[in-house]
């Protein structure tokens, strides 16, 4: 054999082994990258993340924070490094006042099984109610999401030594001495019971409730109490809840006498009980084995407006009366109909028929609903949609079953310009003798920016013009700040008619103001010989705009309800705040007045609220919702939009002197008395309507010989730039004398801080 070939042969087997060996590198290689084995393959597989539960945190007293930890679990090991997103959801609780809102990423490394989200959470000293938010998972790499990606947090609220762990003041049930029920003429009815609490509860609560026989037999005229929320005599109250409710199931009868039963409050939990814990019940019997079912007293059109961009939606409560108790229970069938509004965009369709009719329970006298309205951001001018009454068992539809829903516009374009609400009818009591003067007060939507005007007719029906009554036809001027349009109105003492009259009124023509489809209503007049109507509250506007505190401790507003005229007796109503994008305890004091006294000859209604100060940047919105009304009669629509605004409504502001020095000086009237005017400057524009209250302190001038103020209150207007203090110079004098006037208190508007200026000197020099 050659040298040659020997070569050949070595080079050709040195080849043939490189090829093989590579072949090997080759195949190795590709067995430890093949797909399946990646982390996320088949024989690998990426692990699930989750996060889950309720967290309650209780801080220490004196502690300021706590760093709270949420566990990420994983379903199996990482098989490589990765993170896990997540994001903050914000409830009561907010970012920078009750949490820190930090990174939003969590790493992990391969072959970990768990990982965890640090919190700083604050101890936030306005913390009087329980505060919550949320952590959501929202991604992952090297991970994926499991079935459970959300945690809640529960800040408890503070007490009083600065901890946390329950409110300051505790929510208390509120017992009425007695109830009163008409029995139904036969079987069994359930009667509902509804009892205040002082407060929206922060937890649940529950009571016993249990039933002492009298002269009423239990299991002869009455049964145990009963409800979804009742058990073995013991009632639930869920967390949120302002009232107790339950049923009291009675037995029927007729032409029987009067009986009673007690009620008694046991064992309450979550709430406390008042001293005295029993009601007296009395069931009474009619005379009629079948009663006439009562009337729904149902208006023509109601009005409600547009939420705004930021509330996105809101839920409207509406309470339509019955002519009479209803003695059995009632069913009613309703839905709404679509209009110029459209389900969906501006309004939450009901269909209210078959079995998902409305009951009405025994001893009812109202049927009450909601409507959620949208907000719809291409919305130019109002809306309507139809409310329509369908069918009803045991009660007595009107003939005509629409109910009008307007919705307002509230859309900015500029200036909100105000809608007036047009009512179906106004009543009114004829005066036993001679003439009485009214005001006919139609609510606006918004507060009037500017002076506008509405044209008014008076069209006779069968009461007379110049007979029954007198108006005034022609434009009728809404003041700037106005929250209503007030109509004058005088009633006639007609005694050639013993029966009831009525006209009309029509508007036309609006200057600044927008009126709805329906512009006409109806005024009743009651004859003198029949009960006078009670006095209606006018919750007018819809929408009432507040300032944010400017400084770090609350502030308290008044805000004011008129009624249609005088109280004849004292009256009652409870007012509630619903939380809206503002909460309670967080943008201002939880409202809770129960049976809230309205006196005799009151001519209006105010309400305090207090706004707490919060670093909010955006307009935030709650409603004040009244109900209960006692000696005095409530709109169907029952609510109040109050939007506290930080950036478009002026500060409170805080009154100045005249002069800048606090000294006024007056010439005296050459003979008998004249008057004169002593205007309080304000820092800025009042947004809202107030008053103050002076007295003055006689030196050389005496009140009531040289001088007399015309009162001791002295009102103004929303956007007002000042206060004016009126007054008279009572005679001419000779030589100079002089008088103070004292700030005593403020209502929606600020004293100086300094005593020395709330006195006001003033002097009075002889005339010459």
């Amino acid at each position: 054999m050659s040298k040659s070939y020997c070569l050949f042969s070595a080079l050709r087997n040195t080849l043939r082994f490189s090829v093989l060996l590579a072949s090997l590198l080759v195949l190795s290689a590709c067995s430890s990258d093949h797909p399946d084995d990646k982390p996320g393959g088949v024989n690998n597989p990426l692990p699930e993340v989750s996060i889950s539960g309720v967290g309650n945190v209780e801080f220490e007293p004196g502690s300021t924070e706590i760093f709270y930890s949420i566990p990420i679990t994983f379903s199996r090991a990482a098989p490589a490094d990765g993170e896990v997103r997540f994001r903050y959801i914000a409830g009561s609780a907010l970012a920078g006042r009750d949490f820190e809102a930090g990174s939003t990423t969590i790493q992990f490394s391969k072959g970990e099984r768990q990982a965890s989200i640090q919190i700083r959470l604050l101890n936030a000293s306005d913390r009087f109610a329980d505060r919550q938010f949320s952590v959501e998972l929202s991604g992952a790499s090297n991970a994926t999401l499991g079935n459970s990606v959300s945690h809640t947090v529960i800040l408890q609220a503070r007490n009083q030594s600065g901890g946390s762990g329950g409110d300051v003041t505790p929510a208390s049930l509120n017992l009425p001495d007695s109830l009163q029920f008409m029995a139904p003429p036969s079987g069994v009815q359930q009667y509902s019971v509804v009892l205040p609490l002082s407060r929206s509860l922060s937890g649940p609560g529950s009571v016993e409730i249990r039933t002492v026989s009298g002269s009423a037999i239990e299991g002869e005229h009455f049964s145990a109490v009963t409800g979804t929320n009742c058990t073995n005599g013991r009632c639930s109250v869920p967390a949120g809840a302002s009232e107790l409710s339950f049923f009291v199931p009675l037995n029927g009868a007729a032409n029987s006498a009067s009986r009673s039963f007690r009620l008694q409050f046991l064992g309450a939990e979550g709430f406390e009980l008042p001293s005295n814990r029993e009601i007296a019940v009395e069931i009474q019997y009619g005379t009629e084995t079948s009663p006439a079912s009562p009337e729904l007293i149902a208006p023509s059109n109601i009005s409600v407006r547009m939420p705004s961009a930021t509330r996105g939606s809101v839920n409207y409560p509406f309470v339509v009366p019955l002519s009479a108790t209803l003695l059995e229970a009632a069913e009613l069938e309703w839905r709404t109909v679509e209009g110029s509004a459209l389900a969906g965009l501006h309004f939450t369709a009901v269909d209210a028929t078959g079995t998902n009719a409305d009951t009405l329970h025994a001893g009812t006298r109202e049927w009450s609903f909601e409507l959620e309205i949208l907000h719809d951001p291409a919305l130019s001018s109002n809306a309507q949609f139809e409310l329509q009454l369908v069918s009803a068992s045991g009660l007595e539809l009107p003939v005509d079953r629409r109910i009008i829903v307007e919705v307002v516009n509230t859309n900015p374009a500029g200036t909100p310009v105000p809608t007036v609400n047009v009512p179906a009818e106004k009543v009114y009591h004829e005066p036993a003798s001679g003439s009485q003067d009214y005001v006919m007060r139609l609510a606006l939507s918004e507060v009037m920016s500017s002076e506008g005007a509405v044209g008014v007719s008076f069209i006779d029906g069968t009461a007379r013009a110049g007979v029954d009554f007198d108006g005034f036809s022609g434009d009728v001027v809404i003041p700037s700040g106005a929250t209503e349009l007030a109509i004058p109105l005088t009633l006639y003492q007609n005694s050639t008619s013993l029966e009831n009259a009525e006209f009309r009124v029509e508007l036309y023509s609006p200057n600044g103001v927008i009126l709805p489809a329906n512009r006409e209503f109806t005024v009743r007049i009651i004859d003198s010989g029949e009960v006078a109507p009670l006095p209606m509250l006018s919750l007018a506007p819809g929408l009432l705009r507040v300032p944010t505190p400017r400084g770090d401790d609350p502030e308290t507003v008044t805000l004011y309800f008129e009624l249609s005229e005088p109280m004849p007796s004292d009256g009652a109503v409870t007012i509630r705040s619903r939380n809206g994008s503002a909460a309670a305890g967080i943008d201002f004091t939880e409202v809770a007045l129960l049976d809230y006294v309205v006196g005799e000859s009151f001519t209006e209604l105010t309400v305090s609220v207090e706004l707490l100060p919060t670093l909010a940047s955006e307009a935030r919105e709650f409603e004040l919702v009244f109900s209960r009304g006692q000696g005095l009669q409530l709109p169907e629509s029952r609510s109040v939009t109050v939007q506290i605004d930080p950036r478009d409504t002026p500060a409170i502001p805080t009154i100045g002197v005249p002069g800048g020095d606090g000294e006024v000086e007056f010439v005296a009237p050459e003979a008998g008395s004249e008057a004169r005017v002593i205007v309080l400057p304000f820092d800025g524009l009042a947004p809202l309507r107030g008053e103050i209250e002076v007295y003055a302190q006689n030196r050389t001038a005496q009140e009531g010989v040289d001088f007399a103020l015309d009162d001791d209150i002295f009102e103004f207007a929303i956007g007002s730039d000042g206060v004016s203090i009126t007054l008279n110079l009572l005679q001419s004098i000779t030589t100079e004398k002089t008088f103070e006037i004292v700030l005593v208190s403020a209502v929606n508007a600020k004293l100086p801080e300094d005593f020395e200026d709330r006195i006001i000197f003033v002097r009075i020099i002889p005339f010459s």
